[in-house]
């Protein structure tokens, strides 16, 4: 195994409740992985006998980083202790006689890994000697959704609260080591990259399409007060800001009176300026 998978396989391992004595007697192991969009992951261990249990020792080891450990069962909170070794930590404690259900709570900080966007939950579970069956569940952030279907083991059964994405497993006979894996990406957040830019230019185009739709009702407000022929060359002449009046009257067809009454008219409201240029006059939109 390659160092870095090595690395990753081992930050990422966790053994619960390494007691071979009992595991013959559990009738009901789950655990349930609660992962938040930080990446901690809140695990709930129940673990159910068939049989009251005799007052003994257990112990249980986890590889990581870890805080916030409970574990009580129906009566009362268990007290336990913490034995250290280079990455591995084992928790030993007493269970008092009569004691039918184990519940342990706390939060991990080392199953999570990023890779771009996309959130990937490992840890490998070793279940206890012979146990029979176990159930497991991974709870994902609200929001997110399996990515391309990427989990193991097989047989996962998917559920929803609405809210969020539960991913769960049935394991018979687990045997030794159960590697567990999603990776989950949050698909409003890839939308979120694209809807941006798309609101940006739908609003673009809206201000375009009102400013040219404005232009047009202007314009045509402002060829309102012109005759139909004087329009024709009120638009010419904005369209080409300077000619000649000799052209406007070879190309429109109006005689040189005509053209003059009109060029005079709209000289008088400041539209245009006229200059006399050899046989003709040179016309300047002004307007």
């Amino acid at each position: 195994m390659k160092a870095p998978l090595l690395a990753l396989w081992l930050a990422a391992t966790f053994s619960i409740l390494a007691i071979p004595a009992y595991a013959a007697d559990i009738s009901r192991y789950s655990i349930t992985f609660d992962v938040s969009p930080s990446g901690e992951v809140k695990e709930s261990i129940h673990v159910s006998f068939s049989q009251p249990a005799e007052e003994t020792y257990f112990s249980y080891m986890f590889t990581g980083d870890i805080s916030a450990l409970r574990i009580n069962n129906t009566q009362v909170e268990l007290e336990y202790s913490v034995q250290s070794s280079g990455s591995e930590n084992t928790v030993r404690l007493l269970v008092p006689a009569w004691t039918k259900e184990l519940f342990i709570t706390f939060s991990s900080r080392d199953l999570v890994f990023w890779n771009g966007n996309i959130m990937q939950f490992f840890t490998n579970f070793r279940p206890p000697t012979g146990l029979p069956s176990a159930e497991i569940t991974a709870i994902l952030p609200q929001g997110f959704s399996v990515y391309r279907d990427m989990c193991s083991p097989e047989g996962v059964q998917k559920s929803t609260d609405g809210t969020r994405i539960a991913l769960s497993w049935s394991l018979q006979n687990p045997g030794e080591d159960v590697p567990i894996s999603v990776k989950m990406y949050n698909p409003y957040q890839d939308a979120d990259i694209f809807l941006a830019p798309a609101i940006g230019l739908a609003s673009i185009a809206g201000i375009a399409w009102l400013f040219f739709r404005y232009r047009k009702k202007a314009h045509q407000a402002f060829l309102k007060g012109f005759t139909d022929d004087e329009g024709k060359v009120v638009q010419l002449l904005k369209e080409r800001k300077c000619c000649y009046q000799n052209s406007l009257v070879k190309e429109l067809g109006f005689s040189k009176a005509k053209m003059s009454r009109i060029t005079y008219k709209l000289e008088k409201r400041g539209l245009i300026q006229k200059e006399k240029s050899g046989k003709s006059k040179r016309i300047e939109w002004k307007g």
